[in-house]
């Protein structure tokens, strides 16, 4: 069978759309990566501005353990998508996901306290340890 015409010189759509998809994932990596209140140079691709919306909205409504954020959870993917009454296609399901999975560890990064000196695990033996620890948590919480 011959093959289509064109098929040689250009892109196929799914290659079209996964270089895309990974342009949002790269865009996704550096805008969650930026400081606070650093701009953000760039934009989403065009095509897929939609999806970076879309994202942008379900993660207000990301859970948290209490010690980090949780991933998004296909459940409550499906379940916004039908409130928004929005029929996202496979490609836009699983790219929401892929989405998450590269922005949920810049997410979950300890965040530094600024006093560095002070461990988070000592010795229960360690006397001066346990003061600095102490210290540490104590300026912490006056900075919170």
């Amino acid at each position: 069978m011959a093959s289509r015409p064109g098929r040689g010189i250009h892109r196929g759509p799914r290659e079209f759309f996964e270089g895309l998809a990974e342009e949002l994932l790269e865009f996704a990596r550096a805008a969650y990566s930026a400081k606070a209140g650093a701009p953000i140079y760039g934009a989403p691709p065009y095509q897929l501005a939609h999806v970076w919306e879309w994202f942008s909205d379900l993660s207000f409504s990301r859970g948290s353990n209490g010690f980090s954020a949780l991933p998004l959870p296909p459940s409550e993917i499906a379940a916004w998508a039908r409130g928004m009454r929005i029929e996202l296609t496979a490609f836009e399901f699983t790219l929401l996901r892929r989405i998450d999975r590269v922005v949920l560890p810049i997410l979950n990064k300890t965040k530094p306290s600024g006093n560095e000196s002070a461990p988070d695990i000592v010795p229960i033996n360690d006397t001066a340890g346990l003061k600095a620890l102490f210290a540490g948590l104590k300026e912490r919480a006056r900075r919170d």
